[in-house]
């Protein structure tokens, strides 16, 4: 069992294609966006909460090493994440989403004040011009509603059957006639887990038939349209968290 199932490929899972794991590949990346001198975003303990900080100073070491980064703000922030047990860093970098865990070390009250965090041993990494589809968790499923006109107007009720930054797939039994390539959806609606709704317009994809068993007929592609940042930002977090899931599932079985 693997990580991602890629758009229009074979249907084999790929295997922990997107996780840095040496340091000599996470360090670049580190190195690079500390350059950028632009901001973080970090949850704790994965409550929905967002904060926001910059990194400070590096010292890369899988064993020893750590990362000072600035008062989180709102300053609320700091006192909280002083208690944590594991802490969330997302940030991007040439339109490349990339997110590690890591754990509290000190507060650094002397030189350059900040907060002194574990430095990562592995890292996450999402490139906006793949595509890719994650399957979400059965435990965790992600209903899909959405109304179309096809001579009559009908509302479809789906679960998800792989979601993707740019589009996701659904099963059903209705036709090639109605899901038409190309026939705009004004909008879809679909609640990825902690109850996070995402709106947006859609474009109906490529629609091809199932060949898996006791299933519907048909799969079909709806493609993301004019997404907000904001919604786009959440399918990348949702992304992160499942492919961890998967990670920790493959690691099982390894």
């Amino acid at each position: 069992m693997g990580i991602l199932s890629f758009i229009k490929k074979s249907p084999k899972r790929s295997t922990k294609s997107n996780l840095l794991s040496q340091e000599k590949q996470i360090w670049p990346v580190l190195k690079d966006f500390s350059k950028q001198k632009t901001s973080i975003k970090i949850t704790i303990d994965q409550k929905k909460e967002y904060f926001k900080s910059s990194m400070l100073r590096i010292n890369p070491s899988s064993k020893k090493g750590w990362i000072l980064i600035d008062s989180l703000f709102p300053s609320y922030g700091n006192d909280i994440i002083q208690r944590s047990k594991e802490i969330d860093i997302y940030f991007n970098l040439e339109k490349t989403h990339y997110n590690f865990k890591c754990s509290f070390i000190k507060k650094e009250k002397e030189g350059i004040k900040g907060i002194k965090i574990s430095y990562p041993t592995q890292m996450i990494y999402y490139r906006e011009k793949d595509g890719f589809y994650i399957e979400p968790s059965f435990r965790k499923p992600i209903p899909l509603a959405f109304l179309i006109n096809s001579g009559k107007s009908s509302m479809v009720y789906e679960n998800v059957y792989k979601i993707g930054p740019k589009s996701l797939l659904f099963l059903t039994d209705l036709g090639k006639d109605i899901l038409k390539t190309g026939r705009r959806i004004d909008e879809i609606n679909f609640t990825i887990p902690e109850n996070i709704t995402i709106r947006t317009p859609a474009v109906i994809g490529q629609v091809t038939e199932s060949k898996m068993k006791n299933s519907p007929r048909y799969i079909c592609e709806l493609e993301f349209k004019e997404i907000e940042e904001e919604k786009k930002e959440k399918i990348y977090e949702y992304l992160f968290v499942r492919n961890r899931e998967i990670l920790r599932t493959d690691s099982e079985y390894d």
